[in-house]
């Protein structure tokens, strides 16, 4: 092959790349959480992180004239793969600890309602709702073979880390 042309098939195939870069969310079986551009091992819960979409990084108001950006004081619409994270997470964390879900469950109503237009968006989006489901499968098939060690290191995750982000003491993403 001439050295140019395989120059500039390595350089389109780069460029064709890096404009379809995909970053993955591993979710490990001890419940470590590791951001990586390859695919997950097969023991790992993987989910997909993608940029902010434009138009919802800045919500424009009902009353706004077209191509108005929203007040940067107004906070930002939250992203279907955080709406996905934090039911799926929910739901397992309510299943396995049910002390989790009387402790929350008032907390996670208000916080659907806060977000009624993301989890409206949810709802209507059959592939969101899938990704929920799957990632519920994986979190119950893993539960069935969790050490005592294991099911207290998880009871922690769901009280430290998705706690306070139901209970509004979090920053959302």
């Amino acid at each position: 092959m001439d050295p140019r042309l395989a120059a500039a098939w390595i350089l389109g195939a780069g460029a064709s790349l890096a404009a379809h870069a995909e970053l993955f969310k591993c979710v490990q079986p001890d419940g470590k959480v590791v951001y990586q551009d390859a695919k997950c091992p097969e023991d790992a819960r993987q989910s997909t992180v993608r940029p902010p979409d434009e138009r919802m990084a800045a919500p424009v108001a009902k009353d706004a004239a077209p191509g108005a950006k929203a007040d940067a004081a107004a906070p930002a619409a939250i992203t279907m793969e955080s709406v996905i994270e934090v039911l799926a997470n929910y739901q397992g964390c309510a299943e396995q600890f049910p002390a989790f879900a009387s402790k929350y469950g008032a907390a996670f109503q208000q916080w659907k309602q806060k977000n009624l237009a993301a989890i409206t968006r949810y709802e209507q989006d059959g592939a969101a709702r899938m990704k929920v489901r799957q990632s519920l499968e994986y979190t119950r098939r893993q539960a069935a073979s969790d050490t005592v060690q294991a099911r207290d290191e998880k009871a922690e995750i769901c009280e430290n880390a998705l706690g306070p982000v139901i209970d509004g003491k979090a920053a959302q993403r």
